[in-house]
């Protein structure tokens, strides 16, 4: 389920007059944002950003292990759970044909 609330901050307070966030019990998906821990009872990065903010490390500090993690997060092949059966669901890239050494 994803949860799009147009507001003009993401302050906690702001965050706070969302009926959902305040009766919400689950693992909550965002950015990091930090009034973001006041809610849910778990908290889990997405990978987009992660990717994002590794890339930032290694264009900004020139490290090689944050690339080397954005590619290992990039290879990660992930599996769902459909009717009692693991079906492979791998990364956009390769649906896409990209190659990744992995």
């Amino acid at each position: 389920m994803v949860l799009y609330e147009g507001m003009e901050e993401k302050s906690l307070k702001a965050l706070g007059e969302i009926e959902f966030l305040k009766k919400y019990t689950g693992i909550l998906m965002h950015d990091h944002e930090t009034a973001m821990y006041h809610f849910g009872t778990g908290h889990g990065g997405c990978n987009v950003h992660l990717l994002r903010y590794l890339k930032k490390n290694t264009e900004e500090t020139g490290n090689s292990w944050s690339g080397k993690m954005s590619g290992l997060l990039r290879c990660f092949v992930h599996f769902i759970c459909r009717d009692g059966k693991y079906m492979r669901w791998q990364t956009v890239e390769r649906e896409r044909g990209e190659r990744q050494k992995c």
